[in-house]
């Protein structure tokens, strides 16, 4: 490659450099408790997210090591980002399936994936749907509020 090439991509290499550290230094103005919060929100996100398959299992009367589970949703997850389909719907069921086959049938293991899928996926979806409509709901109700007070009345004469 010529050296001009290399040198174009160090350039937006180092603009993007610059970018993040100053995102990073946006994070001085949010207060430690918030982001304490939320750190903490997302941790248990992800701990329900990767418990559910296992609890699923167990629910349905099956007996799989729960390091084989959380080995198993790691790959499979981190795959099915690679898909572009959402929420890798396809191959990362069908990672599963092959990595937890030796504890399972393939008709047991379909039916956990089902109640994974929906817990993890569907139920989420809905939820944060829920969530944006009601924020788009309130930020309608301040606005509407907002333009009621400062409306000013036109003179008639």
């Amino acid at each position: 490659k010529s050296g001009w090439s290399k040198l174009r991509r160090f350039a937006a290499l180092d603009r993007h450099w610059q970018q993040f550290r100053g995102h990073l230094g946006s994070l001085r103005d949010v207060p430690a408790r918030s982001i304490v919060l939320i750190a903490c929100a997302t941790a248990v996100q992800w701990l329900a997210r990767y418990a559910t398959l296992g609890i699923a299992l167990a629910w349905m009367g099956h007996r799989v090591p729960g390091m084989a589970v959380f080995l198993a949703q790691a790959v499979a997850l981190h795959a099915g980002q690679w898909t572009g389909a959402p929420g890798g719907v396809g191959a990362t069921d069908a990672i599963l399936v092959e990595f937890l086959r030796p504890w399972l049938p393939f008709a047991q293991l379909a039916s956990a994936l089902v109640v994974w899928r929906l817990a993890t996926f569907h139920l989420t979806l809905l939820a944060g749907g829920g969530a944006c409509a009601w924020l788009v709901l309130r930020h309608r109700k301040n606005a509407d509020a907002y333009v009621l007070r400062n409306e000013k009345p036109e003179l008639i004469g």
